[in-house]
């Protein structure tokens, strides 16, 4: 499995827990530190949605829990891409972050929050699904919470 954006590990561990073998990536060097302290045996590596530091067709599984609102909006489509690259063909790629349906929603929710909204480049699915339609990938949304969602890639 591999985890974008691994951190400290804590979403790995569910996996970890199925029997799955962890690679993980982050941008942090502090935070793979950390990571490595709690997990020694898995595979940790420094890199980024844009350069996925994992060979091609190598994962059965990629997972993202609150990394991709980092992208930039005109990254998303190489990071899609990059994904795709390492995963084998016909595997998931399951991205969990601060998603928004549409728009309509994303905005909904910056009133609701009002001044506690911070201010990232939070996706929505009405973005991510043209960008998976023209990469021929199917994508659904699930609501797992007021500001929280899985896009199933």
């Amino acid at each position: 499995m591999l985890d974008i954006g691994i951190g400290t590990g804590l979403f790995a561990e569910f996996f970890a827990a199925q029997g799955a073998h962890i690679v993980g990536v982050d941008l942090s060097p502090r935070m793979l530190v950390h990571c490595a302290e709690k997990h020694p045996d898995w595979s940790l590596h420094e890199g980024h949605f844009l350069a996925l530091p994992v060979s091609d067709a190598s994962a059965d599984l990629a997972v993202s829990a609150f990394a991709f609102h980092h992208l930039k909006t005109e990254e998303r489509p190489a990071a899609l891409l990059a994904v795709m690259r390492a995963l084998r063909p016909q595997k998931t790629f399951l991205l969990l972050d601060i998603l928004f349906r549409d728009q309509d929603a994303k905005a909904a929710a910056r009133r609701a929050l009002e001044g506690a909204w911070e201010e990232e480049n939070y996706a929505t699915l009405d973005e991510l699904l043209p960008v998976a339609n023209e990469l021929g990938l199917a994508a659904t949304f699930t609501q797992v919470g007021a500001l929280h969602a899985a896009v199933t890639i």
